[in-house]
C-alpha cells in the first residue's frame, strides 16, 4: 500500500462501518511510476 501518510489506513464498508486496517508500505514521495504497472484508485462518496 502506498499512501500520503505512514502507519495504517482505515478501510470502510460503504463509508459507514470500519472494515479493517491496512499497513502503509511506502509513502507517495518515496516511489516512482516506473515501479508499478497499475494504479487502482479506490472510490467512495
Amino acid at each position: 500500500m502506498v499512501s500520503t501518510a505512514g502507519g495504517e489506513t482505515q478501510a470502510r464498508d460503504h463509508d459507514l462501518e470500519k472494515a479493517g486496517t491496512f499497513t502503509v508500505d511506502e509513502l507517495v514521495g518515496d516511489v516512482s511510476v516506473d515501479d508499478y504497472e497499475v494504479l487502482p484508485l479506490p472510490g467512495g462518496r
